[in-house]
């Protein structure tokens, strides 16, 4: 039997693939107790890639090193292929070697004394099996990584994008059908994460393992994810598909975190349904109440991303549309972005045309008013 005919284990498609539930973890410090997470609950189902998306100290990789059983979380539970693997009630730690996942570390974590065909089938020589059968599916994993001519080099001899498919091929051979991901491309240069990124959604397709990636890189998490929970301070602040939490964040935090965003602060001077028009330094501007329990009066900030602006040189009757001058325009490949005044107020616009435009040009802007969010000035926090 190869890697490539292998199924993973089978469960019911309505268990999920990981359970995490009211999951807390503390450390102490000389400076006192530290609250890594918080209260944290979800599910990743099966097949699924969820992205566990943050800045640094938010508590992303904590998680993960909890899914795994490298750390013990304070309270809470965690639940693997349906089993029960961590209760603090029940006082149950199951070791990780027990838990049927595998992990791939930022430091590619290989024996640099073992060769490349050692180390992909350690997990499977630890497990004691057969040795034809060792033989078999180390030879698939190679195949699909593209290492074949590499099964008899030392970790030392490779690149580093190579060595992370030799912990990528190591994870995959093992086939518990759940992989645990740990910034797995930071350390690589842009083009090699690039194509390593491409090479692992295609290996997720053909394989159709369950993943749990961390990672601080959005257009990585973007890319890879089926859903993304978005870490705050131990916390997760919004879960969704990448589209939702890029065009419909549901908190100012979220907003700035993810991608850019122009941040306008106001108050609000109009509300019909979702439709809530702002009173702004730049005038009154329309966008989408985020919070139903927002009310006429109340201090807003209004956010938009640069994206969601366009540049005309005529006046127009539309609303959102307001007379500026550009500051300063910046070549980018792609697109061009811009920094222009409006009443005062500095914005970032963005032109996929690639126009530049002189210092000082009069223009127009007009802002998306559904892609405008509107939060309350503390939701930040």
């Amino acid at each position: 039997m190869t890697l490539a005919n292998q199924s993973f284990p089978t469960h019911a498609a309505a268990t999920p693939m990981v359970s995490i539930r009211n999951l807390t973890k503390t450390f102490q410090t000389r400076h006192g107790e530290v609250t890594a997470l918080g209260d944290v609950s979800l599910d990743v189902t099966r097949g699924e890639v969820l992205v566990l998306l943050g800045p640094s100290g938010c508590g992303k990789t904590t998680l993960l090193r909890c899914i795994a059983g490298l750390e013990h979380p304070t309270s809470g539970e965690i639940w693997v292929h349906g089993r029960k693997v961590f209760s603090s009630a029940e006082r149950l730690a199951m070791p990780p070697e027990k838990r049927n996942l595998s992990m791939v570390f930022q430091s590619y974590a290989l024996w640099p004394h073992k060769t490349v065909h050692e180390n992909i089938a350690y997990p499977l020589v630890v497990s004691k099996v057969g040795k034809d059968e060792i033989q078999s599916r180390v030879a698939k994993a190679l195949e699909v990584t593209g290492l074949g001519k590499f099964a008899r080099n030392y970790p030392g001899q490779l690149s580093g994008g190579q060595q992370q498919r030799v912990a990528l091929a190591r994870a995959l051979v093992a086939n518990d059908g759940l992989i645990l991901f740990d910034e797995p491309l930071s350390n690589l240069d842009a083009k090699v994460r690039e194509r390593l990124r491409d090479e692992l959604i295609e290996m997720q397709g053909q394989f159709d393992f369950t993943a749990v990636y961390v990672t601080h890189d959005q257009i990585e998490a973007a890319a890879l994810a089926d859903r993304i929970a978005v870490m705050e301070v131990g916390r997760a602040a919004q879960i969704g598909t990448p589209q939702d939490i890029f065009r419909r964040p549901q908190t100012r935090y979220v907003a700035d975190f993810v991608g850019c965003s122009n941040e306008l602060h106001g108050t609000l001077h109009e509300l019909r349904g979702e439709l809530a028009v702002v009173q702004t330094e730049v005038g009154l501007l329309e966008g989408v109440a985020t919070d139903p329990a927002l009310k006429v009066g109340d201090n807003v900030y209004a956010m938009f991303r640069p994206e969601h602006t366009r540049l005309d040189t005529v006046s127009g009757s539309r609303s959102n549309q307001y007379d500026a001058f550009i500051e300063r325009s910046i070549f980018l490949g792609t697109h061009v972005e811009h920094v222009a005044r409006v009443n005062g107020q500095k914005l970032a616009l963005r032109s996929m045309k690639g126009m530049m435009q002189p210092a000082g040009t009069p223009i127009r802007v007009t802002i998306e008013p559904e892609h405008v969010s509107v939060f309350h000035d503390g939701a930040q926090h």
